[in-house]
């Protein structure tokens, strides 16, 4: 009978480690997993923080834009303005 119990305990001892290797592996991966939402989310926040930076300079080089047509349009119509001057000039 103690032969018994000494094996039985010896299968025992041989399995321990090879079980906490392997509850300690899935606890790993429990941890990983609880942390995807914490991850994902601090992504997102990152993306919509770069989204939000890149729409303003959209909006100031939109602005620029609009500031720098309403320059060449009044620059076209100086030009004109000249060559009509200058066509009636030549003309007098």
């Amino acid at each position: 009978m103690a032969t018994r119990v000494a094996s039985a305990y010896s299968c025992f001892d041989g399995l321990v480690p090879n079980c906490e290797g392997k509850i300690e592996r899935w606890k790993e991966q429990v941890r990983t997993i609880q942390q995807k939402p914490y991850k994902l989310r601090d992504q997102c926040k990152y993306v919509a923080k770069r989204l939000s930076e890149s729409q303003q300079k959209f909006a100031h080089v939109k602005a620029s834009i609009r500031k720098l047509e309403k320059k060449l349009n009044k620059n076209k119509t100086k030009k004109q303005t000249l060559e009509n001057d200058s066509i009636l000039y030549h003309w007098d």
